[in-house]
């Protein structure tokens, strides 16, 4: 009984001395003990900072896709100057925050991005990049890695080759190298799929692919109707979403934790029905 204890003891720091390399965690715990001591203990528990923060850095983007939640484009009016957006990196950085993921538009468009990058990550901040993946050439990859950015998100939804430069279906192939760039240069790299009426039938060749270029992760959710998608007919009921991932994660079983779906997904899939009905 007592060599279980001391076995179960030792596990236990064993794995609270990983945790505390990996600086997400580090930070998180630290946030919640002091949350813990300003608030109490609470189920969920209120947090005095955020865990996590998405930075819509600009609205700047090279594609004009026809589902854009944001309606992305050129437009740059309300977007915030250089020093401002440092003074906002360095109040992430104070409060200890532990992971902020860059949005758009594309955010590497912005010529901010790097500079302000650069401030996030010195300050211990895990960094993310969330992207259409045209921008991931090995000269910009090179760089993501030189400022200290961890990992990239790469929206793909579609492998079939379109011909309009507006829409990212033209840029297939581009898309694939920038995934194989960053996997090869050691970032963190997920495949983001939205789900929509037009590519339910390529969701298996999708995955396939994901797993020929080894990516780590593959990340599902919903098309949502708002933005420049917002006329569009592309909604799926919560029965087919679920069934969809459901029918992924059977045809790849000896593979299924790479498939996730988004966080949010749950709640997504809830705005989805009730815009779309």
């Amino acid at each position: 009984m007592a060599t279980n204890i001391m076995s179960m003891v030792k596990l236990g720091k064993d794995l609270l001395a990983l945790a505390m390399e990996n600086k997400f965690l580090r930070r998180a715990t630290k946030i919640y003990e002091k949350s813990v001591m300003e608030y109490g203990m609470s189920n969920p528990q209120k947090l005095l900072y955020p865990l996590t923060v998405i930075w819509h850095l600009t609205d700047r983007c090279n594609l004009r896709c026809s589902y854009c939640y944001n309606n992305s484009d050129d437009n740059t009016r309300e977007e915030l100057n250089l020093q401002q957006k440092l003074d906002l990196a360095n109040q992430f950085v104070e409060m200890g925050l532990p992971s902020l993921h860059f949005s758009g538009g594309e955010a590497i468009l912005s010529p901010d991005f790097w500079q302000v990058s650069e401030r996030l990550t010195n300050g211990g901040i895990h960094v993310g990049l969330f992207t259409n993946g045209t921008t991931l050439n090995l000269e910009n990859i090179i760089r993501l890695k030189s400022v200290g950015l961890d990992e990239v998100a790469v929206s793909l939804d579609t492998l079939k080759q379109g011909k309009d430069k507006r829409f990212k279906s033209y840029y297939v192939t581009q898309v694939f190298d920038g995934i194989r760039n960053a996997r090869d240069y050691g970032l963190r790299t997920t495949i983001v799929v939205t789900l929509t009426r037009s590519n339910l039938n390529e969701l298996g060749d999708i995955l396939r692919c994901a797993e020929e270029l080894k990516v780590d992760e593959v990340d599902f959710f919903p098309y949502k109707p708002v933005g420049r998608g917002i006329k569009l007919e592309e909604c799926l009921s919560q029965q087919e979403f679920d069934s969809i991932l459901d029918a992924g994660k059977e045809l790849f079983f000896d593979n299924k934790d790479l498939i996730h779906i988004m966080p949010d997904a749950k709640f997504s899939r809830e705005i989805v029905l009730s815009d779309c009905n």
